[in-house]
């Protein structure tokens, strides 16, 4: 309550001054009370958004019709009407994605059952940023543009954040749609230093090492599946009820009902969960390593042969896919780094629609 009232001291005798940006005003003078993205993303999804029939209509319509990939893709008349009159969601969306915390309060403890229903949502947010940056270059005007792309890296920052792989996939995805969109915006010949600016201020979040939390998802990924299970797998029955838990997500014919962890009980699946535990610690140690693809393709050898067990076999993630995607994104990063630097030519084959 004190702190509270200081607060409103502040505001109610601090001198008469332009307001830019309040969360982040707040957030420099009060670092504990720093806004979160999330909540932010959350409250324009549910009240402007994809909650309205306005916001749903156009999600569907750039989920349809948005080409990432095809360089002279405009939206048609039916989307850009939809894009001019949703102005004040995309505004939403390009606000919140200028937050730098973001904590989207993954249930963890609640293992293979933890939700991530944003994940979704940013991808249809990143398809309607890119369709209006497609909008707003064919209307000659780059700099808004500019900054929906800028926008779209931002929100490709925040799907990281939980440090699950899942969330780091879609990470990358967003950001190589984005760099498709500055190839786009460079072609035109129209990108202004403004526009190049905002766009590297919005790079400048991924750095260069883990730049979309892969492998820091990797030891997430080992808490969320072997720990919980360590901790909720109980008696005789224990494998049964695991694959049955696991066989929800995959329906009456899944694969899981073949895995001898279904006859485990309590003490071997524990067993199982220590053996699996190497086969994370391994793919991390490796993971930034020059030599990293050749090293993580004997470790998944020695997972297919058994050597961290038959719960190993269920549990871990794809990490070779993952991998490589990782590689490519990093590259993309790159690359558009370089573009709006000046560094890499633009790719001729990006020369948007007059």
């Amino acid at each position: 309550m004190q702190r509270l009232a200081c607060l409103l001291a502040v505001v109610l005798l601090a001198p008469a001054a332009p307001l830019v940006c309040p969360a982040a005003a707040l957030a420099q003078e009060h670092p504990d009370l720093a806004p979160n993205a999330a909540l932010h993303y959350w409250r324009v999804w549910q009240t402007r958004g994809f909650q309205t029939d306005e916001g749903k209509k156009l999600s569907e319509m750039a989920g349809a019709q948005y080409q990432i990939s095809d360089a002279s893709w405009v939206p048609d008349e039916a989307l850009t009407k939809a894009l001019v009159s949703q102005q004040e969601f995309v505004d939403g969306l390009i606000n919140a994605s200028k937050l730098e915390g973001c904590d989207w309060g993954v249930a963890y403890d609640e293992g293979i059952n933890a939700l991530l229903p944003h994940l979704g949502l940013l991808r249809s947010s990143a398809r309607i940023l890119g369709s209006d940056a497609r909008r707003l270059l064919v209307a000659g005007k780059p700099d808004e543009a500019a900054g929906r792309v800028a926008a779209m890296f931002r929100v490709a920052a925040h799907a990281r954040t939980d440090q699950v792989m899942i969330s780091s996939l879609v990470s990358v995805a967003v950001a190589v749609a984005a760099a498709d969109e500055t190839q786009v915006l460079a072609s035109s010949g129209k990108l202004t230093e403004a526009g190049r600016a905002e766009i590297l201020l919005a790079l400048s979040r991924f750095d260069a090492t883990d730049p979309f939390q892969m492998k820091a998802s990797i030891d997430t990924e080992r808490r969320i599946f072997l720990v919980w299970i360590g901790t909720t797998a109980k008696g005789p029955t224990a494998g049964a009820d695991l694959i049955k838990t696991m066989g929800t997500f995959e329906g009456p014919d899944n694969h899981y009902n073949d895995s001898p962890v279904k006859s485990m009980d309590e003490s071997a699946l524990r067993k199982a969960v220590a053996d699996a535990s190497p086969f994370y610690y391994d793919v991390a140690a490796i993971w930034d390593q020059p030599d990293a693809a050749a090293r993580l393709k004997v470790i998944t050898d020695r997972l297919e042969k058994g050597e961290y067990g038959e719960l190993a076999k269920l549990v871990v993630p794809a990490v070779g896919r993952a991998f490589k995607t990782t590689i490519k994104g990093q590259a993309r990063i790159a690359a558009t780094i370089g573009l709006l630097k000046g560094t890499v030519p633009a790719d001729p084959r990006s020369q948007p629609a007059k």
